[in-house]
């Protein structure tokens, strides 16, 4: 005799019945961390509200002397100062490279830091819980979709004042209309930057390195087409085609001045409000998928770049990123070297083939600077001191990407070891490559601004003897080992004590000295190109005695 048989629950009918459980005790939980972060907030209140008067002291300076100068530059009668080039013709394409650049930067560093800023504490207590993922993420993911917006909209309107006092003229039938339409641009801008580092989160890093090449090449197309606009304002090729190639091109359209023939700028905005909000409702339903080992891995990531910044040590930030880079496997060989001596310069060959992403950097750096300096500015004015300074500093970014041999060795020593030289003669031979490849480099994009600006050359020439004392100072940041406990330390002076000053001066001493040196041939001040020459192979010479030294002190005890 058998009894009554039993009714067993399905899965999904037990699915159901467990879910209240689960929301009661997502909601138990939540509310406990906010009861802790609340106590942790009166905790830090007097810390949190002397940040508070300090951000709205500096920015109170800062607002004034800006509201100022805009109100001076809308009611002034001042035409720009005429200009062989007009820079008008090529700003279709800088700014949409410069968008593409600000959301492709954004996303991948989703992809290594998180698209989400979630406390390792929360995803190690919290998370581990029996609780809804989706109620700690999606939260989270909105604070940062609102803070990239507020973001985007600052920089917006400061990048349409900068263009109002430097680029194009300032409207005469009002500015709150343009002002507006850049905010919003800005905006929307920040929100997308924030929702595609979403989407590219859950999917991975393969879709961008599959990417990568493309954006890098579309950059150097535009800063081309940029160029070309700017020396030939006449034969500027298809504006248009840059406008509407993609969010990046429709955001651009809210900075152009209403002159511009292709531009629509509301509409354009208005599918990047479209585009926003679809890449929103797509990263609000897939990111409380993302598991728990990836937000402790993003965390851990973002700890990392956040004791770089504030170690000023630029070779941990770039070991953090270097270490969640997904490596492409490049099936390219070189013959080995027949001489010893040729065993490093190999190797640097090697490693520039096989990851061919820093040499398009280096690429789109040196573009930058060519172009900086074909610049038609006034040299003492505001706007060329700063472009002065940005010569040498781009051309010590483009050497940098350059280094990631040297850069490896720095961060661990022990790779040292294997070969037979002394440090600092291995340290010079670790610029022999990239000096190669710089000034092929800034050979070839200088021969291109030469042609298309119509002059001697003489301007190409002198990037390209900056190229080598840009290596050089490159190897001098980069050799530059640990901070010495003195200047840590500093000494009382009547401004106060010296160790801020000390630290700033150690951590840029590669950068600075080569502004120095490249500061009378960049503005002028030396115009025979003998004394030019001279002088640019004499500091080049001093920078890599430097450099010898620093990396003899930094790798002693490996080798």
């Amino acid at each position: 005799m058998t009894g009554p048989a039993v009714s067993r629950p399905t899965p999904a009918a037990a699915t159901e019945e467990q879910a209240p459980a689960r929301s009661r005790r997502t909601r138990a939980v939540l509310a406990q961390l906010r009861r802790h972060r609340n106590a942790r907030l009166r905790e830090r209140s007097g810390g949190i509200a002397y940040g508070v008067y300090l951000a709205g002291f500096g920015g109170s300076l800062i607002a004034v002397p800006l509201v100022t100068a805009v109100q001076e530059t809308l009611n002034s009668d001042v035409v720009l100062p005429e200009r062989a080039p007009d820079p008008a013709a090529s700003l279709p394409f800088f700014l949409t490279a410069a968008l593409l650049l600000a959301l492709w930067s954004t996303v991948y560093d989703a992809t290594v830091r998180g698209a989400v800023r979630i406390e390792p504490a929360v995803i190690d207590w919290v998370l581990t819980q029996p609780v809804d993922q989706s109620a700690v993420l999606r939260p989270a993911l909105w604070r940062m979709v609102a803070a990239r917006a507020a973001v985007g909209a600052a920089f917006g309107l400061a990048a349409l004042i900068g263009l109002w006092q430097f680029a194009i003229p300032a409207p005469v039938d009002g500015a709150v209309m343009p002002l507006a339409r850049a905010a919003l641009g800005g905006a929307l801008t920040g929100a997308l930057s924030a929702t595609l580092g979403a989407v590219a989160t859950v999917r991975g890093q393969r879709p961008l390195a599959v990417l990568r090449p493309v954006c890098y090449l579309a950059l150097l197309s535009l800063c081309g087409a940029g160029a070309h606009g700017w020396a030939s304002p006449g034969a500027v090729f298809a504006p248009g085609l840059a406008l509407w190639s993609g969010p990046w091109g429709w955001a651009s359209q809210a900075f152009l001045p209403p002159t511009a023939g292709t531009a629509a700028p509301w509409p354009a905005l208005l599918l990047l409000a479209a585009l926003v909000a679809g890449t929103l409702a797509w990263s609000m339903r897939i990111l409380p998928y993302v598991p728990r080992w990836q937000l402790k891995a993003h965390a851990a990531a973002a700890m990392g770049v956040r004791s770089g910044f504030w170690l000023v040590d630029p070779n941990l930030l770039h070991t953090t990123f270097a270490v969640s880079h997904v490596s492409s496997r490049y099936r390219i060989r070189l013959p080995p070297p027949r001489h010893p001596w040729l065993t490093v310069p190999w190797r640097d060959a090697l490693n520039a083939l096989r990851s061919p992403i820093p040499l398009l950097r280096a690429c789109l750096l040196s573009t930058a600077a060519v172009l900086v300096v074909h610049a038609p500015i006034e040299p003492v004015s505001t706007v060329g001191l700063v472009l002065t300074a940005a010569v040498p500093a781009l051309h010590y970014l483009a050497a940098s990407q350059l280094l990631g041999a040297a850069r490896a060795e720095v961060t661990d020593p022990r790779l040292a070891r294997y070969f037979p030289y002394t440090p600092g003669v291995l340290g010079l031979l670790h610029g022999l490559v990239p000096t190669a490849l710089l000034v092929a480099i800034t050979a070839l994009f200088g021969t291109a601004a030469a042609v298309a600006a119509g002059t001697d050359g003489h301007l190409a020439v002198r990037a390209v003897l900056l190229a080598p004392a840009a290596v050089a100072a490159a190897l001098v940041s980069l050799y530059r080992g640990t901070l010495p406990l003195h200047l840590a330390v500093g000494y009382d002076t009547p401004f106060g004590n010296s160790a801020p000053m000390q630290i700033l001066l150690w951590h840029t001493a590669g950068p600075a000295s080569l502004v120095a040196l490249a500061w009378p041939t960049v503005s002028g001040a030396l115009t025979e190109p003998w004394t030019v020459a001279l002088w640019l192979l004499a500091g080049t010479a001093a920078l890599t005695w430097w450099a010898q030294r620093r990396a003899g002190n930094a790798l002693t005890g490996a080798v």
